[in-house]
């Protein structure tokens, strides 16, 4: 037996055919919307509502990852509201705070997503480390814990005065 559909469908026009009907793909962009608090936004990395919302009919949201899909505008309010404004019209930038999201996480160092980041004083996600005596320091966001104990060892081997090469 077939579930009834529970949620109201939107209908409006397309954000990139612009044809009216009903409304079944979302897309939010990495802009800030043109009406602070109508669009998207994160609780885990404290965003504001404040992201560029994108509404698209069936037809161009089965074409939503097709490159040549030309989206002409955003959602002016909230994404249920009629309103829509050219996309040209938004320009700044709104994007995730990527500290925030342990799911994005990768070793500056090997590239593997087994990242163990340590708490710096600013209270910042990062790990700032000397790989050797004689080169200058270089921050690597996140290291697993293989890259951890080398960097470690590299660090206790420099501050011992082992580490020092001879000019």
């Amino acid at each position: 037996m077939a579930l009834p559909n529970l949620t109201p469908m939107i209908t409006g026009p397309c954000c990139a055919c612009g044809e009216e009907r009903p409304l079944d793909t979302i897309i939010m962009l990495n802009l800030k919307a043109p009406t602070p608090g109508t669009g998207w936004g994160c609780f885990a990395c404290h965003l504001p509502q404040d992201g560029a919302i994108v509404l698209l009919c069936g037809k161009c949201g089965e074409s939503a990852a097709d490159p040549e899909l030309r989206i002409m505008t955003v959602c002016a309010g909230y994404p249920y509201e009629r309103g829509r404004l050219p996309i040209e019209q938004i320009t700044e930038p709104f994007k995730h705070d990527d500290r925030f999201h342990p799911e994005k996480w990768v070793c500056g160092v090997c590239g593997c997503t087994r990242v163990n980041p340590c708490l710096d004083h600013a209270g910042l996600w990062t790990a700032r480390v000397r790989l050797d005596c004689d080169r200058p320091t270089w921050p690597a966001p996140y290291l697993c814990s293989d890259c951890m104990d080398k960097v470690s060892n590299a660090a206790r081997t420099c501050l011992s005065g082992r580490g020092r090469r001879s000019h």
